[in-house]
């Protein structure tokens, strides 16, 4: 006895499938024609702009605050004035503007650019400020800032990255305008990542992996002298010693603590 139930479905399917299909084609052809006229819509915005023009049209809706639109001017200006003599101009503006869109990867990749093509252009300094400004401001994200989480506990990748960035404009531009500022945030930085790996440390000596939590705090000695951290990087690797019993290591550790931070028993050094 056959199924004719099944039998029936199957030219429903098939109608129901090609249908789809042609949905798909009709959408497709849609946007496709949107985007079209869309490219054609920007293309003609700029039609009969001198490159002067454009770069004062972007200027002006950075100025207020409309980094979207900026960045369309910076970018049609590139596209139609290649090289012209507001080439450089409009790469560094293509900087601020996505800087002030928040779109910090993208922002970062165009200082990286601009100091590519520009090694020796007058204001590079500024494109070498932005490359570290871009990886500090993507590690301090509005998201943090709002619900106020402890950022010694966060992956530093961006961190690293903006200090790392940092110091070379300090390296090549030492006397730079924006040098102070740089140097604030170094200092900033480096507390956190500081702090990161004290938060490491912790973790292990909690787990009683003393060797890791003395190797983790030890790191923070040698490469962050100065920080918030050292205290407690020092008061940790007391403790971490006086588990795996090394005398030697523990008084040591006591005695930097004592220097740092003044007389203090070794009881007292492991509270």
């Amino acid at each position: 006895m056959h199924n004719y139930n099944n039998f029936k479905k199957r030219p429903i399917n098939l109608v129901y499938t090609k249908l789809v299909k042609v949905c798909l084609i009709i959408i497709s052809l849609i946007s496709l024609t949107a985007l079209v006229g869309c490219s054609s819509k920007n293309i003609d915005a700029y039609v009969g702009l001198s490159a002067k023009q454009i770069y004062s049209q972007g200027k002006e809706h950075a100025e207020e605050g409309n980094f979207s639109v900026a960045i369309k001017d910076f970018e049609a200006l590139e596209s139609n004035y290649p090289y012209g003599d507001y080439s450089d101009k409009a790469k560094l503006a293509l900087i601020h503007a996505y800087y002030g869109k928040k779109e910090y990867l993208q922002a970062k990749a165009a200082a990286d650019r601009f100091i590519r093509m520009y090694p020796n252009h007058p204001n590079v300094d500024y494109a070498h400020f932005m490359q570290g400004l871009a990886g500090y401001d993507q590690y301090y994200t509005t998201m943090y800032k709002m619900f106020r989480i402890d950022r010694s506990r966060r992956e530093p990748t961006f961190a690293v990255q903006s200090f790392d960035d940092f110091k070379i404009l300090l390296e090549k531009f030492p006397t730079s305008k924006y040098a102070q500022d740089t140097r604030q945030r170094m200092i900033h930085l480096r507390n956190q990542l500081a702090l990161y790996n004290l938060y490491i440390a912790e973790y292990y000596l909690a787990k009683k992996a003393y060797i890791a939590s003395a190797n983790r705090a030890n790191l923070i000695v040698s490469d962050f002298d100065g920080t918030v951290a050292l205290e407690s990087a020092l008061k940790i690797m007391i403790q971490a010693y006086r588990s795996l019993g090394m005398p030697e290591l523990e008084k040591n550790s006591i005695n930097l603590l004592n220097v740092n931070f003044g007389s203090i028993s070794s009881n007292s050094a492991t509270e």
